[in-house]
């Protein structure tokens, strides 16, 4: 799939992606986690940032257009674009991926109190948080995210900038 973001210089840039793409506090997690720390193993790494990041994130509102459809525009802890179904050290964010059905797989991350974000952090790796009221699972073959806050971008496993994305496609 192809993402659509803007670099830190306001530069709009693409590039290609294999598994997954994130956008807010997963991608921030990805920007937070230096190669260094990824040497002690990515399920620590991620998971000791994910788990800061739990008690301190700010959700900012974004607008999420699916498929050419408007999905909501609200505030959003963060949203997961799959094409496989395990990452960052053996989360299973979109746990119904598959990398040969040719769609995408969508997780909206609504806001959470700090006790909810709690709560799903250890579901995330059993993939079962899809079944939680504050976790939207979606499947399309685009998604456009907006938003007026620099919500950052990442993508298997690299961060790249932030919002506006433009689009992510799966043409294949």
């Amino acid at each position: 799939a192809e993402v659509t973001y803007t670099d830190s210089n306001g530069k709009e840039m693409s590039r290609l992606f294999a598994n997954e793409a994130q956008i807010g506090i997963g991608a921030e997690v990805v920007r937070r986690t230096t190669q260094r720390r990824k040497r002690v193993g990515g399920l620590i790494a991620y998971g000791m940032h994910t788990l800061s990041l739990v008690f301190r994130y700010k959700s900012p509102s974004m607008a999420i257009v699916v498929d050419g459809k408007r999905e909501m525009t609200r505030k959003v802890m963060g949203l997961a674009i799959g094409n496989g179904a395990i990452t960052a050290g053996g989360m299973r964010l979109t746990p119904k991926a598959s990398l040969n059905d040719g769609l995408l797989d969508i997780l909206i991350i609504d806001e959470q109190n700090v006790s909810k974000r709690l709560r799903s952090f250890a579901r995330i790796y059993s993939g079962d948080h899809v079944e939680m009221p504050e976790f939207k699972y979606v499947r399309g073959t685009s998604i456009t995210v907006m938003s007026d806050a620099p919500v950052s971008v990442s993508a298997d496993g690299e961060f790249l900038g932030f919002l506006p994305c433009q689009n992510y496609e799966r043409d294949f």
